[in-house]
């Protein structure tokens, strides 16, 4: 056994234990959601025919198996499986792609991502979407020698029929890993068309190995997707997104004056990146323009969501973080000794923006609001409290799953908008998503009442929500 491969596994270890305590903290609303559709659901069929785009189906099947009143941790196992071997195999592709301290800067760039920490301790579709997205990639490689070497004829067979499992895992995890196939499919083309055969035997090539999944890929848009439920949620300016999107990538501060400067060197590292892959390989080069570049353009350009969020194509920040390791690593080979240290200078920097927030992500998590519940049931009187908000539908599913999972008195009800003026609610609670700004000290619901703030229950920038609570001002 290598030694010099055990400081990639303890990292990996290091980063799986962080993703464990990542999954401990309260659930948030898209998680709920999810747990409501999958025990809602009669048979994995009623939920294969459930066309909503947070029905993450591999996730929801993974829900309905597993039951209800189960802990957080539990709910999110799948994804943080999923997320300790997207890093092995990012580790591996890193170590084919360039060496042994290529695998290690990739393990680290990986597994200090706030974003990628966020959603691999999440129970939903995207950490398992990642890593079919490694998986696909090493597969494809593999078949065309894309590692630096073609594996022998059985195996190339075997990576084939690999590739097509892990091709329908990925769209059924979530409907993002489309973007990764069009990559592949990319650099099949290329890798094609840069050989010494026959047109006819090009074309059966490419058929061999993406026919198969491109049919699913139809059939599967058809069938769910199309004409599919969007959930909907904050309707963010696309600037934003995408400063929000290099802004966790790459861990610059986040604020709106930094977003073009966070873009900027988001851009510079895909031009970088591609040109010193280009170097060693031109086709890679073609797939990491193809991953990094076309999923954005294609969501700006052509699809146009009314909601749009970065999380649409987070199954491509591997793909920058691989850029960036291969960068890294290109850098390393090249400059003397003595400016070497300005790489790791580089990353030290990189870990640096980004380990504030997955500190928070475990020090507050998705939100608090169990929490907050047990704040209220403490500071009140009586055997009922009624709770209403300004938001039923993003908080009243929230506080009613963790009111039922309250076994001490008093009882906590929740008031909804219709019934505020006839029963007056004893608390408020107010939300923010995102970065939240100072609560005001007072709120005055016409025909309601008067409500001071008593305190905020942060919750971190990305899948959280914080509440603010308010109590009632007796007149």
């Amino acid at each position: 056994m290598s030694t010099d491969r055990w400081p990639v596994r303890g990292l990996i270890l290091c980063f799986a234990v962080l993703m464990t305590f990542a999954a401990r903290g309260d659930l948030c609303l898209d998680e709920l959601w999810s747990i409501h559709f999958a025990h809602e659901a009669t048979s994995y069929a009623d939920l294969f025919w459930h066309r909503h785009d947070n029905n993450h189906l591999i996730n929801s099947w993974y829900l309905h198996l597993i039951g209800e009143n189960r802990a957080a941790l539990t709910y999110r196992a799948l994804s943080v499986l999923a997320g300790i071997l997207s890093l092995c195999l990012a580790a591996r592709i890193a170590r084919a792609l360039w060496n042994e301290t290529a695998a290690r800067i990739a393990v680290v760039l990986l597994g200090s991502s706030f974003p990628l920490l966020v959603y691999f301790s999440e129970a939903r579709g995207y950490a398992l979407a990642i890593l079919m997205s490694l998986a696909s990639f090493e597969l494809v490689c593999l078949r065309l020698g894309g590692l630096g070497h073609a594996a022998a004829p059985a195996v190339q067979r075997g990576c084939c029929a690999a590739y097509w499992t892990t091709s329908v895992i990925g769209l059924l995890a979530h409907g993002s890993y489309l973007f990764v196939a069009m990559a592949l499919i990319a650099f099949s083309v290329v890798h094609e068309l840069n050989a010494a055969r026959a047109p006819i035997v090009r074309v059966a090539r490419l058929i061999a190995v993406h026919g198969l999944p491109s049919v699913f890929f139809i059939g599967w848009y058809y069938l769910f997707f199309w004409h599919g439920e969007i959930g909907g949620g904050l309707a963010v300016p696309t600037n934003e997104v995408m400063g929000n999107a290099a802004t966790w990538l790459l861990g610059t501060p986040y604020s709106a004056d930094f977003f073009p400067l966070a873009m900027g060197l988001a851009l510079l590292l895909v031009v970088s990146g591609i040109g010193t892959m280009a170097l060693r390989n031109k086709e890679l080069a073609v797939f990491f323009a193809c991953v990094t570049i076309l999923p954005a353009a294609l969501i700006l350009l052509v699809w146009r969501p009314e909601f749009f969020y970065f999380r649409y194509f987070l199954v491509t920040f591997p793909f920058f973080l691989l850029l960036a390791t291969g960068l890294l690593s290109y850098l390393l080979d090249r400059l003397d000794v003595e400016y070497s240290g300005i790489v790791w200078l580089v990353l030290a920097m990189y870990i640096a923006g980004q380990l504030p927030r997955d500190i928070k992500l475990l020090q507050v998590g998705r939100g608090q609001h169990a929490a907050a519940l047990t704040f209220i049931a403490t500071n009140s009187v009586g055997q009922s409290v009624t709770v209403s908000s300004d938001h039923d539908f993003r908080n009243a599913g929230i506080f009613q799953y963790y009111a039922a999972r309250r076994s001490s008195k008093p009882e906590l009800r929740y008031v909804f908008f219709e019934e505020l003026a006839v029963l007056q609610p004893e608390w408020m609670i107010t939300h923010s998503i995102g970065r939240s700004l100072a609560p005001p000290d007072s709120l005055e619901l016409e025909g309601v009442g008067r409500y001071a703030f008593v305190v905020e229950f942060p919750a971190i920038e990305i899948s959280g929500q914080s509440w603010q609570l308010y109590a009632q001002r007796k007149r």
